[in-house]
């Protein structure tokens, strides 16, 4: 698939999201297929989309589960109540941070400190 598409635009366009979001631009990419990639800015020329994309890998569900040894069900729990993923079509995609926000915890209350007697 070919997006017609000023290359100066997009490179314009990449360095303005380095400066929105902070990500460095050697880190985005422009893509027609996403492929479970963080999408910063979809660029539409007709019926044809170009995505700007970073390369930080993201993993699906199931990835996740086989990762940290859990249920597609417990990581479907786990991101709703975190608040955690994005979903691409009928799939949600997972960075390493969020990744390690879904790690067992120890269970039960945490200790509180106590001041002095």
């Amino acid at each position: 698939m070919m997006v017609k598409v000023n290359m100066e635009s997009v490179i314009d366009i990449m360095f303005r999201l380095e400066s929105e979001t902070g990500i460095d631009i050697t880190e985005m990419a422009a893509v027609t297929d996403p492929a479970g990639k963080r999408i910063l800015k979809t660029i539409t020329d007709g019926n044809k989309t170009l995505y700007i994309v970073t390369e930080e890998d993201r993993k699906t569900t199931t990835e996740v589960a086989k990762i940290l040894g859990l249920s597609t069900s417990r990581i479907r729990y786990l991101r709703q109540n975190r608040k955690l993923g994005e979903r691409k079509g009928n799939d949600w995609y997972f960075t390493d941070a969020e990744i390690d926000n879904m790690r067992v915890r120890k269970p039960g209350k945490p200790k509180t400190s106590r001041p002095p007697d």
